[in-house]
Parts: structure tokens; sequence; C-alpha cells
């Protein structure tokens, strides 16, 4: 099993636990090592040492420049409204500035700064 790769994890050694359950240590693309349990490894329930999920988490559809009903998206900025990014929109009709979620705007929510 050492040096077989699962995802972004290489194992390095294996080793039993106080359970007496299989567990590895392992080397991930990233750099950072992990000790993984060998079943979500085969399963491939555990793929990286979490970089992955924060790649994932960190990503985010860029709706710049989008047109929503009167709004116009301009900027994202740092506030979060229950982990959604909050973006910056100016009203088409008056020029206001409102902020809101994404969701906000594809659910017609938020249609104009009212």
């Amino acid at each position: 099993m050492i040096g077989k790769k699962f995802g972004r994890l290489k194992i390095l050694s294996v080793y039993k636990n106080e359970k007496n359950r299989l567990r590895c240590i392992c080397l991930c693309d990233c750099g950072n090592k992990s000790d993984v349990d060998y079943y979500n490894l085969k399963s491939g329930r555990t793929t990286s040492c979490g970089c992955k999920s924060k790649e994932v988490s960190n990503s985010f559809k860029d709706i710049h420049g989008k047109r929503y009903n009167d709004l116009l998206v301009e900027e994202k900025t740092d506030k979060r409204n229950n982990g959604a990014i909050v973006w910056r929109c100016r009203c088409l009709k008056c020029g206001e500035y409102i902020e809101a979620t994404k969701k906000q705007l594809d659910r017609g929510y938020i249609k104009d700064c009212g």
C-alpha cells in the first residue's frame, strides 16, 4: 500500500490505531501530511488533506457586470450572508447602490433599490 495514491494523497506509512483500524500517514499534493483512515481512502471519501475543500469553498461564480432586472452588479464585497457572497449593485433607475446575494438576485427577491 505504501506509495499508492488516492486522489491527491500518497500513502507514506500504514499502522493500526488503538481501535485496531488501519490508518495511513499520507502526503498531499499540496505538501501537507495527514493521518487518514485507510477505508476512507479506499472508498474515495477522503481524497485530500482538506486543501481541495478549501479551493472549492473559495471559488465562486463571478457575476460582476451582470444585470438582474433594474440592478447592475458592480463588485464583490468582503461581506457574507449565510456564507453567500454579498455583491454591490447599482440601481439602473436612480443610481443608488444596494447589496444583495446571487441567490436574492437569481430568485428575484431583490429587483431594484426599492
